[in-house]
């Protein structure tokens, strides 16, 4: 068991082949990762952010959860569902620590943020992505309906309080 801490995945070279043995043994559900793609050229950035995608698809580590699995390019602002940011200073700062003895209370918590990876692995999260897509647009109507309806009640409050005086 050990803490989440970004580590860099390396390729050493850029056809498909070479990408999937990278990417062999690495599972970004279970630790995050990042590959840093600020020299490869333009015109091939969109083939190789194809072969990592088609990869993680195919070993069913295609969704952002419990850990993303950032791409950094300065080509592209978005692509299918990997975070790509334009520097390593975008990376976020809480998976950037240094490895230490973890206290008891730090154990604990680790362990119960595992159990909780362990069981969003277990989701069927393409469901839910889904399910979350279509009740989307009925949260936001229902969020407008509600912001109008306590603009009226004020507004009737302040008409009331009117009147009294």
């Amino acid at each position: 068991m050990r803490a989440p801490i970004l580590e860099e995945l390396e390729f050493f070279g850029l056809n498909p082949d070479q990408i999937e043995v990278a990417m062999k043994n690495k599972v970004p559900q279970e630790h995050p990762y990042f590959v840093d793609l600020h020299k490869v050229p333009a015109n091939e950035i969109v083939n190789v952010l194809t072969t990592i995608s088609d990869c993680l698809e195919r070993k069913g580590q295609y969704t952002p959860f419990p850990y993303p699995f950032y791409v950094i390019t300065p080509h592209l602002k978005e692509f299918s569902f990997l975070t790509l940011i334009p520097s390593r200073s975008q990376l976020p700062g809480h998976f950037q620590r240094k490895t230490k003895r973890l206290k008891a209370k730090e154990k604990s918590l680790l362990n119960k943020t595992n159990v909780q990876a362990k069981k969003l692995a277990n989701l069927n999260i393409e469901e839910q992505l889904k399910y979350l897509e279509t009740i989307r647009p009925l949260q936001k109507e229902l969020k407008e309906m509600t912001t109008y309806n306590a603009f009226l009640e004020q507004l009737l409050n302040k008409l009331k309080a009117k009147v009294k005086a």
